[in-house]
C-alpha cells in the first residue's frame, strides 16, 4: 500500500472518530455466487443471484474511488470463475486502489497473467490433504498447491486463510511447515455458525455439528496461534484479534450488544459489503438482518449513506474484528497490518 493511501486512510480515520464522518476505505465486493467447491460451512453458491456486470462493477469502482475507498477485496463465490476479473482488479489499480482477493485456488493457474496486478491472494487453505478436502471438497487440496506454486513462481504476494474446525485443529503445524516451504503468511478465523437461527449469518454452515469445537477446544487453539506467533509463525492475525476471541462469552453466538475492550463497530461507517447484485450493507453478515441499498438503482453513494445501524455492537468475524481494531485507533493493532502489507 501506498504511503498516499496510508496518509488518505490515516486522515479518515480520525475524521471518523472526531466527526463522525463516513468514508468507505475498505469495500468487500461479491462477484459472483457461483462457486465450484463444496465447503460444509457454506451455503453462497445457493443464493444464486444474478451477477453486475463488468461496466456495473467498474461504475461502482469509479464512485468508491471518488469517495476515499483505499483498498478493494474480492470476494463471492469464487471470485475467479469470472471470465473478468482481470479487467476488474485492472480498473481498481488504476484508480490507485489496494486491491485484494479471496479464492480457493480455482483456476488461479488459468488466471494469473490476468490477475497479475492484484496486490495480495487470500487463498483457502484448511490443513493437510484430508482435512482440507473434508472440509473443501475432493480435489481442492490438489487445486490449492497448484495456485500455491502458481502464485509463487509469478511473484503475487499471497496469505492463506483458515477455518478452524474440530476436524483440522490438529494441522496447525502443517500449515505453519507449508508457511516456510513456500514463504506465505497465514491468517485463520474461528467457524461462523448459528445453531439457534440458522438464517442469522449469510453464509451458516450446512453440517455445523461435526466441525463445532467445544468452548474450551476454541480457548486452547486460539492461546495456541498466540504462542506460535510470538515464537515467529507467520501469523498475520493480530494478537489484538485472539486477545478479543478470548474475551468472547459464547462462541455459538456470532454477535453481542456487549461492546469489548471499547472497540466500536465501523461497519457502515469505514467499510461496507456489496453482495452479488449490487445492494450495498455495512457489513456482510447484515444481511438478512437489516435494509440494505441497491447501488445500480440509487448509486454506490447514496447507498453508503443510507446504510443503517446494524443490530449488535460486536462479532467474531475476523475481518471485521481486526477493521474494527485499527479503526478504533488500536496502535498495536494497526502496527500488526502495516508491517505485513508492505
Amino acid at each position: 500500500m501506498r504511503l498516499k493511501n496510508k496518509f488518505h486512510s490515516a486522515k479518515s480515520i480520525l475524521q471518523a472518530n472526531l466527526f463522525k464522518r463516513k468514508t468507505p476505505l475498505s469495500v468487500y465486493v461479491s462477484l459472483t455466487d457461483r462457486c465450484p467447491t463444496s465447503c460444509k460451512y457454506c451455503n453462497v453458491p445457493q443464493k444464486k443471484q444474478k451477477e453486475m456486470d463488468y461496466e456495473q462493477i467498474k461504475g461502482l469502482i469509479n464512485d468508491m474511488a471518488r469517495m476515499g475507498t483505499q483498498r478493494l477485496q474480492l470476494v463471492g463465490g469464487e471470485p475467479m470463475v469470472r471470465n473478468d476479473v482481470g479487467k476488474i482488479i485492472d480498473s481498481a489499480k488504476e484508480r490507485e486502489i489496494f486491491v485484494t482477493a479471496s479464492t480457493s485456488g480455482y483456476m488461479v493457474p488459468q488466471r494469473i497473467n490476468e490477475i497479475k496486478n492484484i496486490d495480495i491472494v487470500f487463498l483457502s487453505f484448511d490443513g493437510d490433504q484430508e482435512s482440507h478436502e473434508y472440509q473443501r471438497g475432493k480435489g481442492s487440496f490438489t487445486r490449492y498447491l497448484r495456485a500455491v506454486e502458481t502464485l509463487k513462481e509469478n511473484n503475487i504476494k499471497f496469505w492463506t486463510t483458515t477455518v478452524l474446525t474440530s476436524r483440522n485443529k490438529g494441522s496447525l503445524e502443517f500449515i505453519f511447515e507449508m508457511a516456510e516451504k513456500y514463504g506465505f503468511s497465514t491468517n485463520f478465523h474461528l467457524l461462523y455458525y448459528a445453531p439457534d437461527n440458522p438464517e442469522e449469518h449469510f453464509h451458516p454452515a450446512n453440517q455445523p455439528n461435526e466441525l463445532i469445537m467445544s468452548d474450551r477446544e476454541n480457548r486452547e487453539v486460539i492461546k495456541l496461534l498466540i504462542k506460535k506467533k510470538k515464537e515467529g509463525a507467520p501469523i498475520v492475525s493480530s494478537y489484538n484479534y485472539f486477545d478479543f476471541l478470548l474475551e468472547w462469552d459464547d462462541y455459538t453466538k456470532m454477535y453481542s450488544n456487549r461492546r469489548y475492550n471499547s472497540i466500536k463497530c465501523w461497519a457502515g461507517k469505514l467499510y461496507c459489503y456489496v453482495d452479488t447484485g449490487g445492494t450495498v450493507y455495512p457489513c456482510g453478515d447484515s444481511i438478512g438482518r437489516i435494509k440494505g441499498y441497491n447501488a445500480l438503482e440509487m448509486g454506490f453513494e447514496n447507498a453508503f449513506n443510507h446504510l443503517n445501524e446494524i443490530p449488535c455492537n460486536s462479532c467474531i468475524v475476523a475481518c471485521g474484528v481486526e477493521q474494527n481494531l485499527m479503526f478504533s485507533l488500536n496502535v498495536k493493532a494497526i502496527l500488526n497490518w502495516l508491517r505485513n502489507i508492505r
